[in-house]
Formats: C-alpha cells, structure tokens, sequence
C-alpha cells in the first residue's frame, strides 16, 4: 500500500463511516468522520485498525495537514524523520507531527498490524511536537500500552454517528497528548538522571585511576553505556571529550603537584599517566605557557 498527499485526499472522499473496531478484523478497517467544529475542538480526520498490504509506504511532504499516531499491534518497521531511521516493533507508538515530511513503512519480511489515529485542532501540533522533544517518534512499550487505552476508546467513539461524540472525542485526545507528554517527560527525566550519575561515576573514576591507561571502552563499561553512546553523553554532559577532559584533568594534577609538593617531575609525569617526562613537559608547556620546572619556580615565588 502505497500513498502520496493526492491519494490521502482521495481516500477522504471515497472512505465513509464503516465497521465498529474489531480486533478480530483481517484487513484493515478506515473509519473517516470529520466534524465542521471550530479550531478548539480536536478532531479526528480519519482512524483505523488492522493489517497493512504488502510493501505498506507513506511518504508524506510538509503540507500534511495533521498529527498522527500509529499503535504496532504486530511486526515492525522504519520511520524516516528529520534524516534519520528509527526502527520501530511490536508494542511501540510513533507519532508524527503536522506540516513535517516524514516517511514509515512495513518490514518486508514481517506481517504489519496497525491502529492509528490522523487528528488536528486545539494545540494538538505544539503538543506533540513536545512529546516529540522527549522521546523522538518512537514512544517505549511501557508507555504505549497506556495510551492504547485511550486508543481503543476513541476508536469506539468516532465509529458513532452521535454528534455529541465530538465534545467526547475532543476531551478525550486532549487527555491522551497531555498524559502521553506527562509519561515521556517523566521518562526522559529519569533518563536524563541515570545518565548524571553514570557521567558522575565516571568523573569519580578518573580522579581515582588518573595515572593509568584510560581507555573510552573501558570508561563507558564502567559508566553502563555502549561506547559511542557514551562519547556523545559525557561531550553533552561536560563540555569535553573524554580524552580531552582527561588531559585537563591531569594538567589540573600536575599542577597540584607542582604547588604543593617537591616530588621530582619525573616522577609525577609517571604517577599522571604520561608517556614520559619529555611529553609531560610539552604537554604541560601547551597547556600553560610553561615547562614544569618554570611553573612550579613562578609558584614558590609566592609560597
């Protein structure tokens, strides 16, 4: 199933009221029902639920008119957003937002299970775009089974032709995007003070092991990270990379040494992790403007 925006808009015209949800369904069903209501209402464009065709591809530009969040029942597939992939599997939500390109598809290999909702109005665009900011497209299973609840209830509600429905259904998505961003922000919270304390353990661990052979697959084994991921969150966390706070590190060492103590320069060059006195002493002349010798002459001055 592939679609293009001139598609969407014929579908619109073509898909009518159908079928009350049915998880049983072995296709996929489209319920369409826009309501004439004013821009603080939220409403439902169109919503569905069931198994895509083979070779499932949406590719949508920038005059996409509204959000929409996609529920994977069973298989998996990929998003394309802002240049980058995110894979996405049974259990995940994905949510788009309005006005932005994006395209998802199915794998190949894998049968593709969806129930989704496309809405507008309210604040329904600055809404996800926060829900957006703290968990990028793909929201975590923990978090998705939740917000199937209220999936599954407006699925229900727009397969009725009651009118009085709208106000429910406006209420109802208005709920689900502000639980959906209390959830995820929630998460990213707790997230983000994980992260400290792993970023802090580290900080820990170099002050004690300053002298060895520091090495970023050991330093993100000790913090739980995975290498590169762990490049980037000490880079974000301390305005350095760990090499190059390593370096300072040691410099702000030596230098310690050098004021506080007579320990001969060899051997500090050997405690600090230095290949040897002749790269201690460039290093240290880099950093500061002086060898060693010259600092720790300038600081006995003043002592």
């Amino acid at each position: 199933m592939i679609y293009s925006n001139k598609d969407e808009k014929e579908n619109r015209g073509v898909c009518s009221l159908v079928m009350k949800y049915n998880k049983a369904l072995k296709t996929m069903t489209y319920i369409n029902k826009t309501y004439d209501s004013n821009n603080f209402l939220y409403i439902i464009n169109r919503a569905g639920v069931g198994p895509v065709k083979e070779n499932f591809y949406i590719n949508r530009d920038h005059l996409y008119p509204y959000c929409n969040l996609h529920f994977v029942q069973s298989g998996s597939g990929i998003i394309k957003y802002k240049g980058k992939e995110f894979p996405v599997v049974k259990g995940q939500i994905f949510i788009l937002n309005a006005f932005e390109p994006h395209i998802y598809m199915s794998n190949k290999t894998e049968s593709f299970r969806l129930a989704w909702l496309e809405f507008s109005g309210g604040d329904s665009i600055e809404i996800v775009k926060c829900i957006m900011e703290c968990s990028s497209p793909i929201i975590s299973p923990s978090i998705s089974s939740k917000t199937m609840e209220n999936v599954n209830q407006l699925l229900d509600l727009v397969s009725n032709k009651d009118d009085e429905n709208k106000y429910l259904i406006s209420g109802l998505i208005y709920s689900m995007l502000i639980n959906l961003f209390t959830l995820c922000k929630k998460t990213e919270d707790e997230v983000q003070c994980v992260n400290q304390d792993g970023i802090n353990k580290i900080l820990d661990y170099i002050d004690k092991n300053i002298g060895t052979n520091l090495q970023i697959n050991t330093l993100a084994q000790v913090a739980g990270f995975n290498a590169d991921y762990f490049a980037k969150l000490f880079k974000k966390k301390t305005g350095y990379s760990p090499a190059k706070y390593i370096y300072k590190r040691r410099i702000i060492k030596a230098k310690e040494l050098l004021s506080e103590s007579d320990v001969k320069i060899e051997i500090i060059s050997g405690k600090l992790g230095f290949c040897d006195c002749s790269h201690f002493n460039n290093r240290f002349k880099k950093a500061e403007g002086l060898t060693p010798a010259e600092f720790r002459k300038q600081v006995k001055k003043y002592l």
